[in-house]
Formats: C-alpha cells, structure tokens, sequence
C-alpha cells in the first residue's frame, strides 16, 4: 500500500520523537543518577507542538514534501536536549520560543497561499536582511556574547538579527537563480570538463562571499560564515547543477577562512576549541 505524503511525514516525525525521550532519560542519569520523572514535560511538550503541528498542516498543505518537517523536529529536539543538559531556564525558553515558531509557521503557510508571490519582493527582502545583518553594528542596541556580536537588545527582548536575515536572504538568491539559471548553466567555456563560469555570472557568488568574510570580521562569528556561504552555494550548484561553482565556492571560502585565521585571533581560538574540545 502507498502512503501518502503526509502519513510519511507522521512516521518519521513518530521515530524522531524518540530522541527527546532518550535525551531526558540520558541527562537525568548522567547528571543525578536517576530518572526524574517531573522532567518528562520536556519531551512531552516537544512531541505535542511538533504532532499538533504535522496536525494542521494536514489540513493546509496535503501534498507538501513529508521530509523536511520531520527533520526539522529531529534537530530542535536535539537541540533542547543540549539546552536542558547544559541549563533548565535556557531549556524551558528555549521550548517556549520554539512553540511560538511553530505557530508562526503555521500562520504564514495559512495566509501564504502561493510562495512564488515573495519573488516579486525579491529586492526589498535582500535590502531588509542586509540591514538585519548591518543592526548588530549599532551601538546601544548590540551586544557582544562570548566573544561574538549578534545580538540586539530592545528592553526585555533580544534576538538575534541574522536569524531573519537568513530567511530573507535566501529568498532573495532562490528568486534571482529561478530567473537566471538558465543563462547561468549554458554560458561558459569548458575547461579540462569543466563548464567554467563566466566572471558577470560569479557576480553572486562573490557578492555572498564578501558579506560571509564580513561577517566574521566584524561580527566575530565563524558559524554565521559558515552558514550563509554554505546555504548560498548549495542553492547555486541545485539551480544550475554546475560543479564549477562548487569548486569556486569551496576555493573562495578556503581562502576567506585561511586569511582569517592568520589574521584574527578569536578565529584561532575557535579552531583550537573545535580540535581538541576537552582541553
């Protein structure tokens, strides 16, 4: 019998809700010795947004893809569960802020009824997210965090700008790739195999690279670089299939990153703590 997309999407969202309860069982024993039974809210409410969730979207979107939403509860299951062995409050935040994600989500695939209507505002989303990205530059506002400038500070809230800047960003590449792949993947000369690409049509690619090594320098973030060049380039090589982007991409990032450790030293020190964590 095939199942439908979303009776998939509700298999694989029941295997990954296995991880929370494994994670709380594994962090009450690592930690006092014994299962704390109150702790249980913890996958509990996970595994309650995240079902009420694939719920509605039963209703709202039938046919969608059934992957991409299990996955993502896997990995904010896994998250909380690092959160709640490292701090209850930073746990329990954490779970509320997720739950008000989901139902924004949830709002925005309700009001949204064809996504293909964000092309249109294209620019106005790659302006928004670039001054997201520039806000942490503010003073006042801004706060630097362990050595990293992320956050911004209104009052009672603080959040993290490039959060947004990413969706906004990605929307804006997705739109401009879905008009020009086609001019894109034809043009170039073939080298050794190779299609390579023409310099105007790197004007992206290098574009995102400046911002990314930006990024880093100023805001001391090698996880953000790491992040949007990474989104960029894998949106690149699905629009185009051009393996020539992938290797120019791959040799400008191993060139941003090369100078950047030799030139600043909290990239060092990051480096250093990701090769040998336990010292």
């Amino acid at each position: 019998m095939k199942l439908s997309p979303r009776w998939k999407e509700f298999l694989l969202l029941i295997a990954a809700s296995i991880i929370p309860f494994v994670g709380w069982v594994s962090v009450d024993l690592a930690r006092v010795g014994r299962v704390v039974a109150g702790n249980v809210i913890y996958p509990l409410c996970m595994v309650a947004m995240f079902i009420v969730a694939h719920l509605v979207l039963r209703l709202l979107r039938p046919d969608t893809d059934p992957v991409v939403f299990p996955v993502t509860a896997a990995l904010c299951f896994m998250g909380i569960i690092l959160l709640f062995r490292l701090n209850d409050h930073m746990a329990r935040l954490q779970l509320i802020w997720m739950g008000v994600g989901l139902a924004a989500m949830l709002g925005l695939i309700a009001w949204l009824k064809d996504y293909r209507i964000l092309a249109r505002y294209r620019y106005t989303l790659a302006v928004a997210g670039l001054v997201l990205l520039l806000s942490t530059m503010l003073p006042f506002i801004s706060k630097e965090v362990n050595g990293a400038r992320l956050w911004l500070v209104l009052g009672p809230l603080r959040f993290q700008p490039s959060e947004l800047a990413k969706i906004f960003l990605a929307i804006f590449f997705a739109a401009y790739l879905a008009d020009k792949k086609e001019l894109i993947s034809a043009a170039g000369r073939s080298v050794l195999g190779f299609r390579l690409p023409r310099l105007r049509d790197l004007g992206p690619l290098l574009t995102m690279w400046a911002i990314s090594l930006l990024l880093l320098i100023f805001q001391k973030d090698l996880g953000s670089y790491l992040l949007f060049f990474g989104i960029f380039l894998a949106m690149i090589y699905v629009a185009t299939s051009r393996v020539s982007f992938v290797v120019v991409g791959l040799l400008l990032f191993i060139l941003g990153a090369t100078l950047s450790f030799f030139d600043f030293a909290h990239v060092q020190d990051r480096v250093t703590v990701w090769v040998d964590p336990l010292d």
